[in-house]
């Protein structure tokens, strides 16, 4: 029997040839479409009439190229007539230069005929450049803070990050996840900054990025001593300097407690004090049946949270309950801000960029509330939504809200209508 041996040249960025090596110059020259399949043509494969057919003994590694019918991945020992051959697509799935081989037999009459090699050289597209984008961070003297570098890379690869420009009031340290860590300078204040490279595993190079620092200078001197060292050290002085927590001294140190229970009354509190919702100075009640046992001082805040939506009573066995003085599930924070900021929810059901199971773990009620907080960048731990609410995970999550409010027009939130 004769052996058959066709050449098909695939070109992802740009062209396709497709000829013979026997008569190279007869071949002809296909644009192709960079986001698109190539479409395999009969002629491609065989001469023979549209009744007959070929056997396939050994096709691609997928992690090459997969060769479908349909959307069927075609795999060693499928046989297909010769009037299907138009409707097989060929995926690349490398990322350097790879020849690789499609081997068959032709039938003719229910007979064998030849056996026949298809050679695919197959050049990626030109693999395009990551981009890295400028960024700012806020920390306060002699804390250390961490941020997070923004960079993409089109063909979504893993990408390595370089510094280029060292900051001059402080040191920065980059890690592999494409998190950073910058410590100021002993004492140092005022702005700083460093700048960035990312690079892809072909050794294309971004442009470089800046990240823009500034070093706050405290209003007292201050300072947490349980917070020395930890990573939330800023996210704990924040909350000092916006006066939504202070501290409790424990032995004559100022504590912040960071794995200290944060009460629903504690919370509603907080946020509306960032968000600059006022007390009610009306001397009015709320009603609920709770309210007897709640902090005089605390009282106003409920009484205009429940007057504008903000918050909703329980109920219990001797009537509707707030609970103030109950711990905070992370479920009930999303609500309670949701209801306070009334961000757009997405459409998607889709909360976090998760699991399938930590996404079921957010309760029906506060799905739409999570989903909100989420798309708008809100960090809120999908897992455990039942758990109670630390002052350090408060503490990060109102720092985000607040960054969130200093971006946007103010008129566009609820409370502020």
């Amino acid at each position: 029997m004769m052996n058959h041996r066709h050449t098909v040249l695939v070109l992802a960025a740009a062209t396709l040839l497709i000829g013979s090596l026997a008569l190279p110059a007869a071949a002809q020259e296909i644009t192709v479409d960079t986001t698109e399949q190539f479409c395999f043509s009969r002629q491609d494969f065989t001469d023979l009439a549209s009744d007959d057919g070929i056997f396939f003994t050994a096709l691609p590694s997928q992690a090459l190229a997969t060769v479908r019918y349909g959307s069927r991945a075609l795999q060693a020992g499928d046989a297909l007539p010769a009037s299907a051959l138009d409707q097989l697509t060929l995926e690349a799935s490398c990322v350097t230069d790879q020849e690789v081989s499609i081997c068959y037999y032709t039938m003719a009459d229910g007979a064998i005929t030849g056996s026949r090699e298809l050679t695919l050289s197959i050049l990626p597209k030109k693999d395009q450049p990551p981009t890295a984008e400028d960024g700012t961070l806020e920390t306060y003297k002699n804390i250390a803070n961490t941020g997070t570098l923004s960079a993409s890379d089109p063909e979504g690869k893993a990408l390595t990050y370089t510094l280029v420009e060292e900051p001059k009031r402080g040191v920065v340290e980059l890690h592999d996840d494409g998190t950073y860590t910058y410590t100021p300078s002993h004492n140092k204040v005022g702005k700083d900054s460093f700048t960035f490279t990312v690079t892809d595993p072909g050794g294309n190079t971004s442009a470089p990025a800046k990240i823009s620092i500034e070093i706050l200078k405290p209003t007292d001197k201050a300072t947490y001593a349980d917070m020395e060292g930890d990573p939330d050290a800023f996210s704990a002085m924040w909350m000092k300097e916006a006066g939504l927590y202070t501290g409790a001294t424990v032995g004559g140190n100022l504590c912040f407690n960071p794995e200290e229970e944060v009460s629903r009354g504690e919370f509603l509190v907080m946020v509306m004090k960032l968000v600059d919702a006022q007390a009610d100075e009306t001397g009015l009640t709320s009603g609920f049946s709770d309210e007897a046992t709640t902090p005089v001082w605390m009282q106003p805040y409920i009484v205009s949270a429940l007057s504008n939506g903000m918050i909703s009573g329980v109920s219990s066995d001797s009537g509707i309950v707030f609970r103030p003085e109950a711990a905070l599930s992370k479920a009930e924070a999303a609500v309670m801000l949701q209801n306070i900021l009334s961000l757009p929810t997405p459409s998607t059901k889709t909360v976090f960029q998760t699991s399938e199971a930590e996404q079921e773990a957010v309760p029906t009620w506060a799905a739409d509330a999570a989903a909100a907080l989420s798309a708008a960048g809100i960090p809120l731990d999908s897992a455990a939504q039942a758990d109670s609410i630390t002052r350090r995970e408060v503490a990060n999550l109102l720092y985000a809200v607040a960054q969130l409010i200093e971006g946007e027009t103010v008129e566009t939130f609820y409370w502020a209508q």
